[in-house]
């Protein structure tokens, strides 16, 4: 099937592991469809299908489907990612059981490894969801915004910026860029892309993006590094460097010898997902904890901050929500809630680095009317004596595609629009005519 790239049988020959043939003859294959439930969502539909071993609500599913014409996938009810990945979910439950943390995932863009730390971390724990490159930014906003967390920050910073927070970090997770060369039979850009030169040049700039991070990450904190590369020179040889570097040791996990999951790189502690030996694509693993951290220098350009509401419009926010437990603060025009327990880490973040989105859209102001934003009705922190308006599945997919809707549906005023129990977003029904508030850049084009 493959043309392989120039350079590539002879590079994989010589990695860790490798059953050259068997692996070879897997990446002619079909990539496994996967998928993580959002355990706070229903979803009915994936019920009955095989789990993925390392992963408490991952699903593989038989075939892959048009996700965009499914309204659950629109609601957050699940995210696609592939299965491989989902492992940080068995290293977090196994290292953080029970305090809330402060984390950082630092390479985060599309938002598979946040909205999995979202759900994986303890209850009360906050997460900086960073994305260095822009154009990146805006689907790491979308998903975030749809999975419904209201303790997540986004930011778009280089990681040398994150000097600012030092020792801020309980975990840090750097899913690095890398040459790609596990994904090649689901992405056939990173095939077209690969070269040996391609290899040094990303193990060059993960070694600068891990020193560049560390600062950020507290005595006895846990760095997780991972990428898609089948490279020892991004794999095995960035952990070696950073032992003997920094004051990091191995963190060792246990993982069933029956997930097929492969122990190797120093003292056995890293891990290698063979797609040969696993339903899964090629993905390495590393965790490390800080022993002591080293002085780091504390000077930063200071970012702009937001400001905090009024008390007047504070307290029609609060009436909105129903809840007393968060804190608003005005961003633009934008109401943004965050957490009122975790105030004073969402200013020192918002201090030091710059930050595009930070707890829930609540909506902004216009005049004297309120107007709910859409991360308010993924987050379930809407004021409970909202009406909910359940629509069938054409009459959701015209919701989403922003269509005409019929005003016999709906009450006056403000309501959600749901599906099977998965909320869509606001609609607003005043005479003659249905507004629908669906987001334009997230509307269904298909």
């Amino acid at each position: 099937m493959n043309h392989w790239p120039d350079g590539f049988e002879q590079h994989l020959q010589q990695q860790p592991g490798v059953q050259f043939e068997q692996l070879l003859q897997s990446l002619e294959q079909e990539a496994v469809v996967s998928v993580r439930i959002n355990q706070r969502k229903p979803v009915i539909r994936f019920h009955g299908l095989p789990l993925v071993p390392w992963c408490t609500h991952g699903i593989y599913l038989p075939e892959r489907p048009v996700f965009a014409l499914d309204p659950h996938w629109h609601a957050g009810a699940y995210y696609v990612q592939e299965a491989s990945s989902m492992f940080l979910d068995h290293v977090v439950k196994q290292l953080f059981t029970h305090e809330p943390v402060r984390a950082l995932d630092l390479c985060a863009s599309p938002g598979g490894k946040s909205t999995l730390l979202c759900d994986a971390l303890p209850s009360g724990s906050m997460l900086v969801s960073n994305e260095v490159i822009r154009s990146r930014v805006g689907t790491l906003r979308e998903n975030i915004t749809k999975w419904g967390h209201e303790q997540v920050v986004v930011s778009s910073a280089d990681a040398s910026a994150f000097a600012g927070l030092p020792s801020f970090f309980d975990l840090i997770v750097v899913d690095a860029p890398c040459s790609g060369s596990g994904l090649f039979r689901k992405d056939a850009d990173a095939m077209d892309e690969w070269n040996p030169d391609n290899v040094a040049l990303c193990a060059a700039r993960q070694n600068r993006i891990l020193d560049d991070v560390l600062p950020a990450l507290q005595t006895g904190g846990v760095l997780v590094y991972s990428t898609c590369s089948f490279s020892e020179e991004e794999n095995e040889a960035v952990i070696s460097r950073l032992l003997k570097d920094h004051h990091l040791e191995i963190v060792h996990l246990e993982v069933p010898a029956e997930w097929n999951i492969l122990h190797c790189g120093p003292e056995e502690g890293c891990f290698r997902f063979y797609p040969d030996r696993l339903q899964g694509e090629g993905f390495f693993l590393a965790v490390m904890r800080l022993r002591e951290n080293s002085p780091a220098d504390r000077s930063f350009r200071p970012q702009k901050l937001p400001e905090r509401s009024t008390a007047y419009d504070e307290q029609a926010w609060t009436d909105m929500t129903g809840r007393a437990d968060g804190c608003f603060y005005s961003w633009d025009e934008d109401t943004w809630r965050w957490p009122l327990q975790r105030e004073h880490d969402w200013l020192q973040i918002c201090a030091a680095v710059p930050v595009v989105q930070a707890g829930v859209l609540a909506g902004r102001q216009k005049g004297k009317d309120l107007l709910p934003g859409h991360g308010l009705a993924m987050s379930g922190l809407y004021h409970d004596e909202i009406p909910v308006i359940y629509l069938d599945e054409k009459q959701a997919l015209k919701y989403l595609r922003r269509e005409e809707l019929d005003p016999a549906l709906f009450e006056s005023g403000w309501s959600l629009v749901g599906f099977n129990g998965a909320i869509l977003g606001w609609v607003k029904k005043i005479p003659h005519r249905i507004n629908n508030y669906y987001p334009m850049g997230y509307r269904l084009r298909k």
